[in-house]
């Protein structure tokens, strides 16, 4: 089965005039996470352990990871918060109430997917079949789940990006940046472990052209840049989406058939194996 790896870490969000989301509901929707069978890797905080312990006596192929990242990416988080507020850069923006044009830890965590995937193969030499990125407050409705509780789907070599509009060579990088235009979604990536680390390789690189331009943005935007900097380390998938499923199809739409059926059936199919 696929190796999920995700973080949580908190940048007051339970606080914030538009788009709050509280810590709670950010661990109701990752305990629902942890209801599948696949071994999961979470990066976090140091303040979160009891919490997380609690979660891990029931979901014991949860491995945890402690680490300070705002300490350690202190000047990355500087520099972005410093064209944040540069005059230029918010000139033209549509919807700033977006935490991406204001909020530089929100920036660095969508940044740093690329990097956590990496770490948890640099931790794990054990870890070296397929492995994605899904966010932490993905599961925010059961129905998101597989009924079997497990997800396995073979998409093969590369990296996996679900895109909601179609990519060309002619986008407009800025317009799309300043309207908040989602090409590709950030909430579920997939890889074999050399696509991580090319995909870690592309997110540094466009995130410091993007600098140089006083420009930043979150992970959808810098995901877009790594395809079109490197079409072919890439495979796109056209999102589906559907009223029941919304952004957050890929347990459903991207699993073996068995993994989806009612419990039921399986369970006739079951005896005639």
């Amino acid at each position: 089965m696929i190796t999920i790896v995700t973080a949580f870490y908190d940048i007051g969000r339970s606080n914030w005039s538009s788009l709050a989301r509280s810590t709670e509901t950010y661990f109701k929707s990752f305990e629902r996470l942890c209801q599948l069978k696949n071994d999961i890797v979470l990066f976090t905080s140091p303040e979160f352990r009891e919490r997380i312990e609690l979660i891990q006596r029931s979901k014991k192929n949860l491995t945890v990871y402690y680490v300070d990242i705002f300490q350690h990416y202190s000047a990355l988080i500087e520099k972005i918060k410093s064209i944040q507020n540069d005059e230029n850069y918010k000139a033209g923006i549509t919807s700033p109430t977006s935490p991406e044009y204001y909020e530089p830890r929100y920036v660095l965590i969508n940044y740093l997917k690329s990097f956590f995937c990496i770490e948890a193969f640099k931790r794990n030499s054990a870890l070296t079949g397929t492995v994605a990125w899904i966010d932490f407050g993905y599961c925010r409705k059961d129905r998101f789940l597989p009924s079997s509780k497990q997800w396995d789907y073979d998409f093969g070599d590369g990296i996996h990006l679900f895109n909601l509009l179609d990519v060309n060579d002619d986008i407009d990088i800025v317009s799309t940046i300043k309207t908040n235009r989602v090409y590709i979604q950030g909430c579920h990536i997939v890889a074999s472990k050399q696509g991580w680390g090319k995909l870690n390789e592309l997110m540094e690189q466009v995130l410091d052209e993007l600098m140089a331009q006083t420009l930043v943005d979150d992970d959808q935007t810098l995901l877009l840049l790594s395809y079109l900097k490197s079409k072919q380390d890439f495979t796109l998938h056209k999102a589906n989406l559907t009223k029941k499923l919304g952004w957050f199809f890929i347990f459903k739409h991207y699993n073996r058939p068995e993994h989806n059926r009612p419990f039921l059936i399986n369970k006739i199919m079951a005896l005639f194996k």
